[in-house]
Parts: C-alpha cells; sequence; structure tokens
C-alpha cells in the first residue's frame, strides 16, 4: 500500500507538472531570452536561480566553498546542457532567473582557465610571507608544521598536486591553485573568501565544461563575493517552476519556514499571528515548511493556522503525505498520523477524491 501512495503522490505531481503547447512555447521563448546573453570570453554574462526576487549571499551559506553569489556562466557549452538537460545544474527549478555581469574589472576577477605557472608560484609566495596570519586550524596531517611555513607549504603543494591528479580537469593549473587554498584554508569558507580578497581579487570564474574546479560536480560556475561586484541585468521567470517569481519573502517567514524541528517547539501563537498575512502571502513551498513546523510543535493552539493553510494550499495535502512516508521522524509515527486525521479529516474528505482517501486509510490503517 506504501508503493500505492508513493506512486499516487508522483502521479499528481507529474499531472501538475505536464506541459501544454503554451506551456512549451513560454519554453522556448524563454530559452530564447536567455540565449541573448551568451559570452564564450569574458566578460560573461551569469545566470543566478533563486526563491527570491532579489540577489544576495544566503545568510544560511554554510558550505566548504569561498563565502559569496553563486551563479552558472552563461556560454555556449552551459547553454546546450540547460536545454537538453535542465536537472543537471543545481537549482534551475527555482521561480527567479536573474541575469548578472560583473560590475569589477576583468584584472580584479580570477579566471581559473588563465592560471599558470606564474599564478601559482606568487600564490605559494605570498601564502609563505602574508598568508601565514591567517593560518587556520589544520587538520593533524599539517597541525605540526604551523611554525614551519616552508615544510608547511611544500606539504600543501604536494596533497595540493594529488587532489589535481586524481580528477582530471580541463585547467589543471587553475585547479592546482584552487587546491593548494582548499587545503592551506581547511575548507573554512570565510577564510578563503578573505585571502581572495587580499590577493585582489573579487570574484572567481571557472569555465571548465566537464569536472568544475570551483566544486567538482558543478562546472561552468563563478562566484562574487558580494552583491556590489555584481550588476542585476534583469530577472526572469522560470517556466520550469511551479512557484511565481514575486517581491521576495520577508526575512523572518523565511526563518519561521526553515526553522529546525527541535526549534520548532520555541514558536508562540502571538508570533505568528503577527506575521501571519505574510506567511499567507508566501510562496507554496515557504507554506509547506511553515506548516511542518507548526505540526511539529504539537500545540492545538495552531490548530486554526494549520487549517487555514491547509484549505488555503490544497497541494499541501499530498506534500504532507509524502512526509509521513519518509524516514523516520515525529510526523510519521502511528499516533501523529491517527491524530491528524482525526483533526483534519473534514478536509480531507472536502480535497481528496475517494481512492486517494481510501489509499491513505489503508496505509494506516484509520478507520474513515
Amino acid at each position: 500500500m506504501k508503493t500505492q501512495l508513493k506512486s499516487y503522490i508522483s502521479l499528481v505531481i507529474e499531472n501538475r507538472l505536464n506541459k501544454d503547447s503554451s506551456d512549451n512555447f513560454r519554453q522556448v521563448k524563454w530559452f530564447e531570452n536567455l540565449g541573448k546573453y551568451i559570452k564564450d570570453a569574458p566578460p560573461y554574462y551569469y545566470v543566478h536561480f533563486s526563491d527570491l526576487n532579489k540577489v544576495g549571499i544566503n545568510p544560511r551559506y554554510n558550505h566548504s566553498t569561498p563565502f559569496g553569489i553563486y551563479a552558472w556562466v552563461l556560454n555556449s557549452k552551459f547553454f546546450e546542457i540547460l536545454q537538453s538537460n535542465p536537472q543537471r545544474f543545481f537549482a534551475t527549478d527555482r521561480p527567479c532567473v536573474h541575469i548578472l555581469e560583473s560590475s569589477v574589472g576583468d584584472e580584479e576577477t580570477l579566471f581559473l582557465d588563465q592560471v599558470g605557472p606564474a599564478e601559482i608560484k606568487f600564490l605559494v609566495e605570498w601564502l609563505r610571507t602574508e598568508g601565514m596570519q591567517y593560518i587556520p586550524n589544520f587538520p593533524p596531517s599539517l597541525a605540526g608544521l604551523a611554525n614551519k611555513p616552508e615544510e608547511l607549504l611544500r606539504r600543501i603543494v604536494v596533497l595540493a598536486r594529488e587532489e589535481t591528479a586524481r580528477l582530471a580537469t580541463s585547467y589543471p593549473s587553475g585547479k592546482l591553485y584552487w587546491e593548494i587554498l582548499e587545503v592551506f584554508c581547511n575548507k573554512d569558507y570565510k577564510l578563503w573568501r578573505k585571502i581572495l580578497m587580499q590577493l585582489g581579487y573579487q570574484g572567481v570564474v571557472d569555465i571548465s565544461p566537464e569536472h568544475g574546479i570551483i566544486y567538482p560536480s558543478e562546472p561552468m560556475q563563478a562566484v562574487y563575493f558580494s552583491k556590489s561586484f555584481l550588476t542585476q541585468i534583469t530577472t526572469l521567470q522560470n517556466p520550469s517552476s511551479n512557484e511565481m517569481c514575486g517581491k521576495g519573502e520577508d526575512p523572518v517567514v523565511s526563518t519561521i519556514a526553515h526553522l529546525a524541528p527541535e526549534a520548532g517547539a520555541t514558536l508562540e501563537p502571538k508570533f505568528i499571528e503577527k506575521y501571519w498575512p505574510k506567511i499567507m502571502g508566501s510562496s507554496e513551498k515557504t507554506k509547506q515548511h511553515v506548516l511542518i513546523s507548526l505540526l511539529k510543535t504539537g500545540r492545538s493552539e495552531f490548530e486554526s493556522k494549520i487549517r487555514e493553510l491547509l484549505k488555503n494550499e490544497p497541494m499541501l495535502l499530498y506534500v504532507l503525505a509524502g512526509v509521513m512516508l519518509g524516514p523516520q521522524n515525529k510526523l510519521n509515527s502511528p499516533e501523529f498520523v491517527e491524530k491528524f486525521w482525526n483533526t483534519y479529516k473534514d478536509l480531507m474528505k472536502s480535497r481528496l477524491l475517494a481512492t486517494q482517501r481510501q489509499i491513505l486509510q489503508n496505509h494506516f490503517k484509520i478507520s474513515a
């Protein structure tokens, strides 16, 4: 029965995403608009996919690459792959498509395909003379060399060369440069950004067509270290997304939407009441996260808000069904499922087809 329910959820989503002829026309038109910005030599244009109609550094950024704004390089190779396989690139299902260009000169951008032995020699020398003041918490294999800069850098270069050889790229010198910084910074994304800016760079561009240098699974990528280093040319609506590109959601609403399960219990009714109008005006995805956060509190005070969300966004019923079938968590326990059904079965009956209700009832062994 679990398989039946999964199949049903997949079918609902598939039907919702099916394209008619007008959708296909919009898709073609969108690619035509995007194609206007293709360039195969710097200065490039870049494309940044986002849930919000604004460009900036995500305050919740916590990755092992330099802190900044990431975008795809709009060159011929990227465009070719995007048209044939949009899912190849991260975030291409998001509603807002921002076309960007650098607002700093090429001399302030590190083009990894243009790095050669001279740039690598300069980097190692700079780290030896200037970079030692930024020494991070090295892993055990390097920690004992913190007071021996010559030996430390020799070991770092050896490790970087080994990693460069492990995954071939079109630009091995650029890869080696990047690996030296990665090992030196021990993947500290704020330090990595700081050192690159100390070296005079406000951004990094990687046009590797297969294995990326900035991040191996993400070729043809760029990162700029501040919004002020980019100019927003235009924003397009992504026809592949189910959401509309709006004005951007309130940061407090976004925080509520992404609260961790353990933080959900701290939500207060007065706080939710204050931001409720903005929550109701937010995207379906945000409402989904808010709904799950409210449900995880297990507090009866939120029942009316949960009911309002479910009436406003019927598709959330299907989302919840998927959550209930997911990995073990508070929302897929038999006790929660039965309580949810008993509390909201009137909505279930009005919003779901009889066959859909039957699948849920049979799977969870719930009485009608």
